[in-house]
């Protein structure tokens, strides 16, 4: 989606910077963000999907641990980016 955003014509910054190494930076970024979410989903789907004499709440603690550990490596990646409404911000919305 950001992609497509990014490549409308609009007269504000790109989400997307056309320069090499700051793009694979935003694209790790991406993967962070969606690690993070599918462990939420991991979570929320053992919580709510199987029967209860089935839940694994170690496995449970080891997704919550993706998530804690993503969080805190989305924060210190965002901060090279600086403020402002870019893709790397979108990615830590999610």
């Amino acid at each position: 989606i950001c992609e497509y955003l990014d490549h409308l014509p609009s007269e504000q910054h790109a989400l997307i910077p056309e320069d090499f190494a700051t793009k694979i930076k935003l694209r790790q970024i991406e993967v962070i963000a969606d690690g993070i979410c599918e462990a939420a989903v991991n979570i929320f789907i053992e919580k709510n999907k199987r029967s209860a004499d089935k839940i694994d709440e170690n496995w449970i603690a080891r997704q919550q641990l993706k998530i804690t550990r993503g969080i805190a490596a989305l924060d210190a990646r965002l901060s090279e980016f600086g403020e402002g409404f870019h893709f790397a911000s979108i990615s830590k919305l999610v």
